[in-house]
């Protein structure tokens, strides 16, 4: 069951860590995030949120090799989900990258569950 639970951390936090390369720049951002960035304003905003979502897949990484600290990784991998699901739904946004962060919710829900039993 251990393992179980570290194999779906490193998946969420690999999905965290794929917009990373958003952190190289505006042309970097069509690729995975399926968007164009026209402003600088929004540039740093993409940049930003690339930098925060590869810190937090880093940790769910780390997570998913260190036993105390996979409740903390699977609830805060679950929110970003979450959070991300909720936005997108919200302006209507449907893009490549919306589709993972559904599997990625199905991942951090079955984790959350198998972690406490």
């Amino acid at each position: 069951m251990r393992h179980l639970i570290s194999a779906m951390l490193l998946v969420v936090g690999v999905t965290h860590l794929l917009p990373l390369t958003g952190v190289a720049g505006a042309s970097q951002l069509r690729g995975p995030c399926a968007i164009r960035v026209d402003e600088a304003k929004l540039e740093i905003l993409t940049r930003h949120r690339a930098v925060l979502l590869g810190l937090l897949g880093a940790f769910v990484v780390y997570a998913a090799f260190g036993p105390l600290q996979q409740h903390a990784a699977l609830i805060a991998g679950l929110a970003s989900a979450v959070a991300a699901d909720v936005v997108a739904l919200g302006c209507l946004v449907v893009t490549p990258v919306a589709y993972l962060r559904h599997f990625d919710v199905a991942v951090g829900v079955g984790s959350l569950s198998l972690s406490f039993r």
